[in-house]
């Protein structure tokens, strides 16, 4: 299965040249195996995805792996699936490897400070895949990157979940972003751009 290249770029990947077939990750120029983007993919089918969503949502609240798990119907394969979507991105990722073994250490939210499309300062806690969404979010607006931020616009086209089940539609045109700093106070402003990185939920 290899996946057309809006396809791929909706995910954020990108296929690359050569018989390897690998994919490069759009956001951090990092490469991940034909076998690993499989399984990525698999993930995101509509039946899986929701599932996903669901498990997400509910270890976001409860912190509870088992529950989260149970009242998802979440599958043995599809929780796998969802392990490995974070490992290039550890430090997002509710488990860590202890002793060859994976444990779960818990839902790590973190709040985040944006501008939704309504222009309006936003903050929101987000975890789990939400957090590596926002946190490429970020990387973009601080890249002043409109390439980067039309990619991560057509890959989070339905919005961003936070922890509480809110979802969110961050402004993603810079010329927006630009107009609403400058109406920004100096100490509002610099307020703003400090809790980009942000605060610890």
């Amino acid at each position: 299965m290899v996946l057309s290249y809006t396809q791929a770029g909706s995910l954020g990947y990108e296929l690359l040249p050569g018989k390897a077939r690998r994919y490069r990750i759009i956001q951090t120029g990092g490469t991940i195996s034909y076998n690993a983007f499989r399984r990525l993919a698999a993930g995101h089918s509509s039946g899986a995805a929701s599932k996903m969503r669901r498990f997400e949502q509910i270890l976001a609240q409860s912190n509870d792996l088992e529950v989260a798990r149970r009242e998802s119907g979440l599958s043995g394969r599809q929780f796998e699936q969802y392990r490995r979507s974070f490992e290039n991105r550890e430090s997002a990722s509710p488990f860590v490897k202890e002793h060859g073994r994976w444990t779960f250490r818990g839902a790590r939210g973190f709040q985040h400070a944006f501008l939704n499309a309504e222009g309006n300062e936003t903050r929101a806690t987000f975890s789990g895949r939400n957090l590596i969404a926002m946190q490429d979010y970020r990387a973009a607006v601080s890249d002043r990157s409109q390439a980067h931020l039309d990619t991560w616009a057509e890959a989070h086209a339905n919005g961003v979940t936070d922890d509480n089940g809110q979802v969110h539609q961050p402004e993603t045109q810079l010329s927006r972003i630009d107009a609403v700093l400058r109406r920004m106070g100096k100490r509002q402003r610099t307020r703003f751009h400090q809790q980009q990185f942000y605060v610890t939920a």
